[in-house]
């Protein structure tokens, strides 16, 4: 970690850890659970529709093509209590990149991390 304005050197934790979307100051249970809750944010996915349990990536083999519709999330209703329409329930933000891939090869789909 580099100094500040005054020359200080930053504190880390020695906890840090290496985890697979960058370096983290939690433990492994609150990183899983920071993780899973950035990405129902952004990805505007309901309680209902998904429990974010694990990560799955699509590996494109070097030379191979796909073709993919690219969007932004909407924002979405945080739960089916959300969806009654009172302004006073939560919302996901939504706002991430998505791409759908209608067409995929299912050997190229893989388990990338649990976030039990």
């Amino acid at each position: 970690m580099g100094a500040d304005a005054n020359g200080d050197q930053g504190v880390v934790s020695a906890n840090t850890e290496k985890a697979p979307l960058g370096e983290s100051w939690f433990d492994e249970e609150q990183r899983i659970h920071a993780t899973r809750d950035a990405l129902r944010e952004v990805l505007g996915v309901s309680l209902e529709w998904n429990p974010f349990d694990e990560l799955w990536a699509l590996d494109l083999p070097p030379g191979q093509r796909i073709t993919g519709l690219v969007s932004k999330v909407a924002r979405q209703p945080y739960s089916q209590e959300s969806k009654q329409g009172n302004a006073t329930h939560r919302m996901l933000i939504g706002q991430a990149t998505q791409t759908y891939f209608p067409v995929k090869n299912p050997l190229w789909i893989r388990r990338h991390s649990s976030l039990r």
